[in-house]
């Protein structure tokens, strides 16, 4: 309602009431004085200290007692004879009437003020924010988890959080939701939300304990959608870590790996490492140019992922050269798995209705007890040569070995 379609007609009213008289036969009944005069007052007085404020408020019920006044003086009615002391207190009334009206009104304006810039700060955040009370039951959700969830806000409300996020996430979620309960004030974790149409999202969330606060009575959640970021980190970490060609773990992903498996090497859990160096590649590489080259690796990698499985880790070290790490690879089974990656790499490669033949020579060397990584990498080196030379061509039906008492006695 505007301020106007209040205001004016209250005017109206009380112009038409303080100088026509109520009652024919009583002409004072609309006296400043009278008990339409007191009601006329103090209406005034609340509707216009309430519209404009109570200094605007006072001043209409001084004017509509003044019209009155004029009314009288003018001879349109009859003034009541009523005592000074209740026209004091009357006008007493008002004043504080006025004042309090106004009080509210400028309550109730900074309120709605702090209303829209809190909706419309929320309404332009792509943060999530979520007011949970202490039974899990939403009472607030922002409008960004329409945008980024495709969910309404207003269907969140009543309702738990247990649909936006998945089961880990619920889990995280519920474990702080205790620990707020607990007393502890805030605490920051990572949770998964999954929107409407099943896009997954990973949320950097914070919680804080808002029990105290009376006009919350719960928990607050604030979550940043930090998505893009994670695959950010995977896309820095897959080229930090992996061979972008072959899609195997590189030279620096496979180091990390040898040293985690060299500080617990054992005599009851020695590993092996496999060096494999492919045969006849620079003839494929050189003739047939890069491109031709580089799906060969390819396919000779994923071969050698296959034959791999779960018995082990295979990277490539660089150039046609391959390792493999075979946990708990005594007793043969290093050579076993050699043998495996030798037969799948022997089978034809065809490549743009082009058929290859290549061929690897393997190394292995044993570690039964911790050594520096350069020892055994040395080792597997030299078991790898060791096998083109005896065979005198590149390629050898038995992959060269170093025991495990090589190993050890060279650690």
């Amino acid at each position: 309602m505007s301020r106007l379609a209040l205001t004016v007609p209250t005017a109206i009213v009380a112009i038409v009431a303080s100088v026509v008289p109520l009652d024919a036969a009583r002409p004072e009944s609309a006296a400043i004085f009278g008990p339409t005069g007191v009601v006329v007052g103090w209406v005034v007085t609340c509707v216009f200290a309430y519209t404009y404020g109570a200094v605007v408020g006072i001043a209409a019920a001084i004017c509509a007692y003044a019209l009155q006044a004029i009314a009288i003086h003018v001879g349109l009615h009859d003034a009541a004879p009523y005592p000074p002391l209740f026209a004091l207190a009357t006008a007493t009334i008002d004043v504080l009437s006025g004042a309090f009206i106004g009080r509210l009104r400028e309550f109730s304006v900074r309120l709605r003020r702090s209303e829209r810039r809190f909706r419309a700060l929320t309404a332009h955040i792509s943060d999530l924010v979520l007011l949970v009370d202490a039974r899990g039951v939403a009472t607030y959700a922002s409008p960004s988890h329409e945008s980024l969830l495709g969910r309404e806000p207003s269907a969140l409300l009543g309702r738990g959080y247990r649909e936006i996020f998945d089961e880990r996430g619920l889990a995280r979620l519920d474990a702080a939701a205790a620990r707020a309960r607990a007393g502890v004030p805030v605490e920051r974790f990572e949770v998964t939300a999954v929107a409407r149409d099943g896009t997954r999202h990973v949320i950097d969330m914070q919680s804080y304990n808002c029990f105290a606060d009376r006009a919350v009575a719960g928990i607050v959640l604030s979550g940043r959608d930090i998505s893009e970021r994670k695959r950010s980190e995977v896309a820095l970490q897959t080229q930090a870590y992996y061979d972008p060609l072959t899609e195997l773990p590189n030279r620096t992903s496979l180091l990390a790996q040898l040293n985690r498996q060299l500080a617990r090497a054992s005599d009851r859990a020695p590993f092996a490492l496999i060096f494999a160096d492919l045969d006849r590649f620079k003839e494929i590489n050189d003739s047939f140019g890069h491109d031709v080259g580089d799906a060969v690796l390819h396919e000779v990698a994923q071969r050698i992922r296959s034959s791999v499985g779960s018995d082990g880790v295979a990277g490539r070290l660089g150039g046609d050269e391959f390792a493999v790490i075979v946990a708990n690879g005594g007793d043969g089974r290093g050579r076993d798995v050699a043998e495996r990656i030798r037969r799948a790499i022997v089978r034809p490669i065809e490549i743009d209705r082009r058929v290859f033949n290549v061929d690897a020579s393997f190394g292995i060397a044993i570690a039964s007890e911790p050594c520096e990584p350069a020892q055994i990498l040395r080792q597997a080196d030299l078991a790898m040569y060791a096998e083109k030379r005896s065979n005198g061509r590149e390629a050898a039906t038995t992959p060269s070995s170093y025991d495990p008492s090589t190993a050890r006695s060279s650690a």
